[in-house]
């Protein structure tokens, strides 16, 4: 969703405002898309997208759910 922003401001924008306004967010984006999320995380899957919680990355997934794997907690 975040991808149809016009902008890096806009996401981040965005992300800022979820992080307020509750006190759980998950997205699951192109790891391109919030950048600063996916520099936390070792090497992606291509074609991935990165699942968060809280800006934690937690997974790389299939843009459509259909699959999932768990990124290990070092």
């Amino acid at each position: 969703m975040l991808n149809y922003l016009p902008n890096q401001e806009s996401r981040d924008s965005f992300a800022d405002q979820a992080m307020t306004l509750a006190d759980y967010w998950i997205s699951n984006e192109s790891p391109m898309v919030l950048p600063q999320i996916a520099t936390q995380t070792p090497d992606g899957v291509a074609g991935s997208f990165l699942l968060s919680l809280n800006a934690e990355p937690i997974a790389w997934t299939n843009p459509h759910g259909s699959s999932i794997r768990w990124i290990a907690e070092s």
